[in-house]
């Protein structure tokens, strides 16, 4: 057969949901490239690609249906496989009620199908228990939500005109490889790069001036920026009056962020400060790209408020070339599958980020836990607590397509498909495409799309019976008027840019409930003088790649005088201890880490399900939007034998 060349779209839950052109032979994908007609990557390709034909084919993917006995997996069908499911699902709604059945599910697929036919599944079913709030992005969707009354961001195509572009504690370079060269087109047209992060990240290779700030310190470095356009009158007066709220709270936040404070605080001077106020400020429009981990503690939702209060100071919100960029919610003109309105359900809810021990606070409630697209035993903090809640529920059902950690701690495994194997419509919060990811080889094993398992337990309880083309024409029914159909999607991604004026700013004040100011410590405790920062790999998502699945040990990066400091040699083993566990590791010796920061990339698989990177962090919640505040994870360090 001829070599054949298809077009998808990589449907991984990611900033880009880049264009790909798939190279098939004999009915086998044997080379992908970067599409040069997709709008958004236009030919580029993050390094998490090269390895998706790997992963397709890889002799670890799970190719039948697996039942534990005994302690070890066994195939068995899929009619047996989902008879047994049906069979416990409807035992435990009949003795203990819907809500005795868990639905732990995230976001590792950026597929309306993906994302919605398990909720549709699961209301039709009479409810679950669920979990809500992100390890993402959920405290500065809160906060972005507050400040400006709904979830708005600006689109890639206006940075042309800005004159100075913050990546606050974005590293697109790794998370968003494509952005790269609009990042680059703006420097050409003038605008002035500024990074600022603990970590000096590759994408200060673009940056045309780098922030070292302490880690946690954003807020008050926000707030001297303030206080130094205040002072020198570098404020749009007339925006403030007509078009915000609270600007004399805020005010009064920024003036009491003295030079003292702010150099304690960001550990930069207050010369270093004040340069990067009147550079940004003389520049024009400012647009700031906000990173997930700014929100990653407990007052990350304050951060991100803070951050947009300054950059409606200057009025760089709704100019062209100026605002924030962070998430949008185009996702909202979209029609609904997943049953809210549809179907009668009682839902109990518990917070992702605390999940394990809320789960165990539960004691037997839960009979049955059904995990999708979702890796908590990796991913979670305090994964240990998770592992030992899965453990007293009497049947515990993950649908993958490897054996992660946390499908070695089911009952019942069911197979997967990649999005090379699956058709759904692709969003993100991120650009502004809905695309059609299409399938471009047939599925390997017995493997079947989420949304495939769900819609056949649907039929087999019967619950509701729809096609995936009905749910597909569903979702872009309310499309119809700008000529959207499944047929002029796949001829290419469709554009929607709804208006992003925001009618009128709300400063953050310090004062609003859950959005209370508590300056950032001057100092860690002294037990634990370090933060570990848990940063995303560029040769995997999360916890999906090969990189992660090699497993070994944990590597720690640090600065070279904190390896000095603490005699610790590169190369050398090396302990990271914190008030709830101690993992071993080894330790790279590395000038870009700050040097009160553990560096570590997360999802690398560990030995054994509970343990690894992630059981040093505890199961702290943001005050708003229920965001696990993953960076708040002071630690102690050691090098040599066990015991810091």
């Amino acid at each position: 057969m001829m070599l054949q060349t298809k077009a998808t779209i990589c449907a991984r839950d990611c900033y880009a949901n880049c264009g790909l052109l798939v190279s098939v032979e004999n009915g086998r994908a044997v080379g992908l490239r970067g599409d040069p007609a997709h709008p958004y990557n236009r030919g580029m390709l993050c390094a998490k690609s090269r390895q998706f034909i790997d992963l397709l084919y890889s002799p670890h993917r799970i190719r039948t249906p697996q039942l534990k006995c005994e302690g070890e997996f066994v195939p068995l069908s899929w009619d047996l496989a989902l008879d047994l499911l049906c069979e416990r699902l409807t035992q435990a709604k009949r003795e203990s009620g819907p809500t005795a059945v868990l639905h732990y599910s995230d976001y590792a697929h950026s597929g309306c199908l993906h994302n919605n036919v398990s909720k549709r599944f699961f209301r039709a079913f009479g409810g679950c228990t669920r979990p809500v709030g992100s390890l993402c992005m959920s405290a500065g969707v809160a906060a972005l939500q507050a400040a400006c009354g709904r979830l708005v961001s600006k689109d890639f195509t206006d940075l042309a005109a800005a004159g100075s572009i913050l990546l606050w504690g974005a590293n697109p370079a790794v998370t968003n490889s494509p952005f790269l060269q609009y990042l680059q087109a703006a420097k050409r047209a003038g605008a002035k790069l500024y990074l600022i992060d603990p970590i000096r990240t590759e994408t200060a290779a673009i940056a045309d001036e780098y922030l070292r700030v302490r880690p946690g310190s954003d807020i008050e470095l926000a707030l001297a920026v303030a206080r130094i356009w205040l002072e020198a009158d570098l404020v749009d007066r007339e925006y403030i009056r007509t078009s915000t709220e609270g600007f004399a709270d805020f005010e009064q936040l920024a003036l009491a962020v003295d030079r003292e404070t702010a150099e304690r605080a960001t550990g930069l001077s207050w010369e270093m400060i004040t340069s990067f106020a009147l550079s940004m400020a003389e520049r024009g429009p400012i647009s700031a790209i906000l990173g997930f981990g700014l929100q990653r503690r407990t007052s990350g939702a304050q951060t991100i408020w803070a951050i947009a209060s300054l950059c409606a100071l200057n009025g760089s919100l709704d100019r062209p070339g100026a605002g924030v960029y962070y998430a949008h919610e185009n996702w909202k003109v979209l029609g609904d599958i997943s049953g809210t309105h549809e179907f009668e359900y009682t839902e109990r809810t518990i917070k992702r980020g605390a999940a394990g021990s809320e789960l165990l606070a539960l004691g037997s409630g839960i009979r049955v836990a059904v995990i999708n697209q979702a890796n908590p035993l990796v991913q979670n903090p305090a994964p240990d607590l998770f592992a030992k809640a899965l453990a007293e529920i009497p049947f515990v059902v993950v649908i993958d397509q490897f054996m992660t950690p946390t499908a070695q701690a089911a009952d019942l495994v069911l197979p997967a498909t990649s999005f090379f194997e699956d058709e759904d419509l692709t969003y993100n919060s991120w650009h502004r495409y809905l695309a059609l990811s299409e399938p471009v080889v047939e599925p390997v094993g017995e493997s079947r799309p989420d949304p495939d398992i769900f819609l056949d337990l649907a039929g087999r309880l019967g619950l509701f019976s729809v096609t995936r083309e009905e749910l597909l024409n569903r979702v872009i029914a309310p499309l119809a008027p700008y000529g959207v159909t499944l047929e002029t999607l796949r001829s290419g991604p469709w554009y929607y840019d709804p208006a992003t004026r925001i009618e009128r700013f709300h400063f953050w004040t310090g004062r609003e409930r859950s959005f209370s100011y508590r300056p950032s410590e001057a100092a860690a405790p002294a037990e634990f003088p370090y933060v570990l920062l848990t940063v995303q790999p560029r040769q995997a998502t999360h916890s999906q790649g090969l990189a992660a699945q090699a497993g070994g040990p944990v590597i720690f990066y640090l600065h070279p005088h904190t390896a000095k400091n603490n005699g610790i040699e590169p190369g050398r083993e090396i302990y990271v201890r914190t008030a709830r566990a101690e993992v071993p590791g080894t330790c790279v010796i590395d000038e870009r880490v700050h040097p009160e920061v553990v560096l570590a990339y997360n999802g690398l698989w560990p030995a054994a399900p509970g343990l690894g990177l992630n059981a040093l962090i505890s199961e702290k919640i943001s005050t708003a939007g229920d965001q696990a505040a993953l960076y708040d994870c002071y630690c102690a360090i050691k090098g040599g034998k066990s015991g810091v």
